[in-house]
């Protein structure tokens, strides 16, 4: 037994801890369109590729503050549900899928808007890229 557990916790340090699953398509769509809707397209397609470094993980504020009803988004604005057009969300959609080859994060593993000046939690991380209002951090 002592030794299964001594594997197991081997195996946990050298894979790291486990990640979420990916975001299909959907959530991505969600984070992106609540994240950086406002957000140049540069932008988008930086926190997309942000979103594809995480893998998964759960957390994104924007990604609650959008809804789907059928094939339309709404985004939640003053507690009011406001239809997203058509073009925002293809523009959301077309950064997702360029977000699979491209780097205008400069391979950054967080970001954050430029409201919060620098954030608490990126004491141990170098700032990468700035594009529109979102900052982009990568760990040193």
């Amino acid at each position: 037994m002592a030794a299964f557990a001594f594997l197991a916790i081997s195996l946990f340090s050298v894979m790291g801890a486990a990640q979420a699953a990916p975001y299909t398509e959907e959530q991505a769509l969600q984070c992106i369109l609540g994240e950086a809707r406002g957000e140049p397209y540069e932008g988008q397609v930086a926190v997309a590729e942000v979103l594809r470094r995480r893998g998964g993980t759960v957390g994104f504020y924007g990604a609650a503050a959008i809804r789907r009803q059928g094939n339309r988004y709404y985004a939640t604005e003053k507690g009011k549900l406001v239809l997203l057009s058509r073009s925002t969300v293809d523009r959301a959609r077309k950064a997702w899928k360029e977000s699979e080859r491209s780097d205008w994060s400069k391979s950054a593993t967080h970001f954050e808007g430029d409201a919060f000046k620098k954030p608490y939690w990126s004491s141990n991380m170098k700032l990468v890229a700035h594009i529109g209002h979102q900052q982009f951090f990568r760990e040193v």
